[in-house]
């Protein structure tokens, strides 16, 4: 749910393994211009190094955040110029080499 400060927020989303990734579709809302920060957070004591890639609605890439070796971090990426009714795709990943990732790691 959108709140009246055009914020979402998706708690306790999971990559669950050294492969996984999450996709997420968003849609500007009606009432929402200029920019967009796209958050990923991985919680407490989480070995995943954050890593967020956004795209276009022709999965074209807009631009990413990697925050690698920094375990429990937050990487953000801001979208400018965004319109009502813009299509956006996210990809929440992890940094690190796969070797490196634990699964089962938390984020948010």
């Amino acid at each position: 749910m959108v709140t009246s400060q055009a914020q979402l927020t998706l708690g306790d989303q999971y990559i669950a393994s050294a492969t996984s990734y999450e996709w997420y579709k968003v849609t500007v809302p009606a009432t929402t211009s200029g920019t967009m920060t796209v958050v990923m957070q991985s919680n407490g004591l989480s070995s995943l190094s954050p890593r967020l890639a956004v795209y276009n609605a022709n999965m074209a890439a807009v631009g990413q955040s990697v925050v690698p070796n920094s375990f429990g971090s937050t990487a953000t990426f801001t979208v400018n110029g965004v319109l009502p009714g813009q299509v956006y795709y996210v990809r929440a990943s992890a940094a690190i080499p796969a070797r490196q990732r634990s699964e089962h790691s938390r984020c948010r």
